[in-house]
């Protein structure tokens, strides 16, 4: 009996220590099935975290740049907002100066009628020039290539130029037409008074305004005249001389 219940014993415990390591591999095989899929979960949720920072970053980009072109709309908007205003005000000055053109382009054409006029009437003086500046005048006037500034501002130098005349004195030498064409020395005082002296001296004369023609003066006045040359020239200090002259008669 005694060998019958040991072999069984020993049977016995073989069985349990095959059946011990038979557990302890199949829990071995459990807990590596579990460290790979806990290996796996992790490499996910690493994957995932990694996703997810690259996706707040992406985030935060995308919003950084959303809020620069905000701003930048928004400058764009207040630009728009202004430039609408600028159209606004330019074309409202447009019409204002579309207005002032209507109304200045005939006040315009009438000064350059009143000037020519006034110098086809005005004492004789420089002819050629004061010609010369009427013809040019009324070329700007009548050119479509030159602005409306530039054709006013040579009006107002024309007249500037004729106004200056009044309270100047001038010396110059031209060609004198009366029943015959001398060349004499012109004094002019002014307005008030236009004299000639000829060449030798021998002969002066005034230009009459009321009668619109040249009268010949006594030879007293011959120096006279002759003292006006020398001082328009500044040859001589400026001095009294005493010449005649007519007043013109007043326009009606």
């Amino acid at each position: 009996m005694i060998p019958q219940l040991l072999i069984a014993t020993l049977a016995l415990g073989a069985f349990s220590i095959n059946a011990s390591a038979a557990d302890v591999s199949s829990a071995l095989k459990i807990q590596q099935k579990s460290q790979k899929q806990g290996i796996k979960s992790q490499n996910k949720i690493d994957s995932l975290d990694d996703q997810t920072s690259s996706m707040l970053h992406e985030y935060r980009e995308i919003n950084a740049k959303l809020e620069e072109m905000q701003a930048y709309n928004d400058q764009l908007q207040r630009e728009v907002k202004d430039q609408e205003a600028e159209i606004v005000r330019l074309d409202t000055e447009r019409l204002e100066i579309e207005q002032t053109r209507r109304h200045l382009v005939p006040m315009m054409l009438d000064m350059r009628d009143v000037f020519t006029k006034f110098v086809d009437l005005d004492t004789p003086f420089l002819p050629d020039e004061r010609k010369m500046r009427v013809e040019q005048l009324q070329k700007v006037m009548d050119r479509s290539d030159v602005p409306l500034a530039e054709k006013f501002r040579r009006l107002i130098e024309a007249y500037r130029v004729e106004a200056e005349y009044g309270y100047s004195i001038e010396s110059y030498r031209g060609e004198l037409v009366t029943d015959k064409t001398r060349t004499v020395d012109f004094l002019r005082l002014g307005r008030v008074g236009l004299y000639y002296l000829t060449l030798d001296g021998k002969e002066s004369g005034f230009y009459n305004p009321k009668s619109q023609n040249w009268q010949i003066l006594t030879s007293e006045f011959n120096e006279p005249i002759k003292d006006g040359l020398l001082m328009a020239r500044k040859q001589l200090p400026p001095n009294l001389v005493i010449l005649p002259f007519t007043s013109p008669e007043v326009a009606k």
